[in-house]
């Protein structure tokens, strides 16, 4: 029996398929095909590859009940309800337009046997989304090094028309958290710009205060800030907030703060991880081969190792008053939400929100860890990685050091330092 394919339903599967055709009209530029179509070389004003495309309008498909028979058949294409992008001054009056054609929509069986199709027109000429490159910001596989699909909205416009020296980054495979958090932002804001017909607008979070926001990017490079808030000053795009992300709502459901390399430098970090290095491995008091789930840990309280907490939480250089990729203005986890409070907007989040310079509490509070990340198997047959910590000619088969909440892994056996004498092997004990 046929059931409705309602708006909703609609809209969660398309949307960003839709925001990424009407950016793309409106801007007028161009789709690549996956193999060359001789209708569309011969247009007028296209390039003569038949790959490269310059459509005008959307058209959207849907199954519908045979006049004779009742049942569904595939629709025809109908060239009179071609939506135009051009005609619509924001995504939002685009998107009702795109609504008003398929409430009225028949039904479906199944997607699979009548599914939804789309194509791009121009004139009479038209090509169907299955035919279409599918890029790293059309849902696809990417080109050029990018990783995924990734809304960048009013930004993407600001490079492609007043600075085109801006790079817009890309999270990676394993970064789906962040790419989500720049996708909602970033799609916030846009429709801000749009229904107020401003060029940018001014975004409080926390304590500070950012003027000329276009929108959110990835941080590139090996560096404590994952996100950077952008702001259109003249005609530059600058990189002005910059923030560690952290996925989920709890402290669980995050990996960790940071990692031990760059911060062996500290005596308590290098007395940590040389200690872990003499008593943990193969023929050692602590044989990782012979053990089940393993977390040796030292809580990080006290103020002299400070310094190591806001490090391993803001970045290296948490102690200049300079912002930057190293010293991010704060933490955030969760959804984003903008909201307008006054004449400004302000982020918050829906998980957990710190400030530079904020201690963290509970369980989010930071342990210096060494957790066993590899079966019994792969470490006895020395397969697998053998983490330094940063200790020079080091590695401890199937280890991994880490600082992390402590409500991210439970403890088995700690590690302390008596007198907090970080440089004296004889003050390191372990115990389960």
């Amino acid at each position: 029996m046929a059931n409705n394919l309602s708006w909703a339903e609609f809209k969660k599967r398309f949307d960003g398929n839709l925001q990424h055709v009407y950016t793309r009209i409106k801007n007028d530029r161009s789709f690549r095909l996956i193999e060359p179509d001789s209708s569309v070389a011969r247009l007028r004003g296209q390039m003569a590859d038949g790959v490269t495309f310059f459509p005008t309008g959307l058209l959207i498909v849907l199954p519908k009940p045979s006049r004779k028979t009742g049942n569904l058949t595939r629709a025809e294409l109908d060239f009179e309800r071609v939506i135009y992008p051009k005609k619509y001054n924001t995504y939002k009056a685009f998107l009702s337009a795109v609504r008003k054609y398929i409430i009225t929509g028949a039904e479906r069986t199944s997607p699979t046997e009548f599914p939804v199709r789309m194509f791009l027109v121009k004139g009479t000429t038209y090509v169907e989304f299955s035919k279409l490159e599918k890029e790293a910001d059309f849902g696809g596989k990417p080109r050029d090094g990018e990783k995924r699909n990734v809304y960048f909205g009013r930004l993407e416009e600001y490079v492609d028309k007043v600075d085109s020296s801006y790079k817009l980054n890309i999270p990676s495979p394993t970064e789906q958290g962040e790419a989500d958090f720049i996708d909602d932002v970033n799609r916030a804001i846009t429709d801000i710009l749009e229904e107020n017909n401003i060029p940018s607008l001014t975004l409080k979070i926390g304590n500070d205060t950012f003027d000329n926001i276009v929108g959110i990017n990835k941080v590139a490079g090996n560096v404590k800030a994952d996100l950077a808030f952008v702001a259109l000053n003249g005609k530059k795009l600058v990189d002005v907030g910059f923030y560690s992300h952290k996925k989920g709502y709890r402290a669980k459901d995050f990996g960790q703060w940071a990692g031990t390399t760059f911060l062996y430098h500290h005596d308590a970090v290098k007395g940590f991880v040389d200690y872990m290095h003499t008593v943990v491995g193969p023929n050692k008091l602590y044989d990782l081969s012979k053990m089940g789930p393993t977390t040796f840990g030292m809580i990080m309280e006290g103020a002299s190792l400070r310094p190591i907490r806001m490090s391993a939480i803001y970045g290296k250089e948490w102690n200049t008053s300079q912002r930057g990729p190293s010293n991010c203005h704060g933490l955030l986890q969760g959804h984003p939400r903008i909201n307008k409070v006054g004449s400004n907007y302000v982020l918050t989040m829906t998980g957990h929100y710190e400030k530079n310079g904020d201690e963290v509490s509970g369980d989010y509070f930071p342990a210096m860890m060494l957790i066993k990340k590899a079966s019994s198997e792969n470490i006895a047959a020395g397969v697998g990685r053998a983490d330094t910590g940063g200790k020079p000619n080091g590695g401890i088969p199937g280890g991994r050091f880490s600082i992390y909440p402590m409500g991210g892994r439970t403890i088995t056996h700690v590690v302390e330092c008596k007198g907090n004498k970080w440089n004296d092997p004889t003050a390191w004990s372990c115990h389960p």
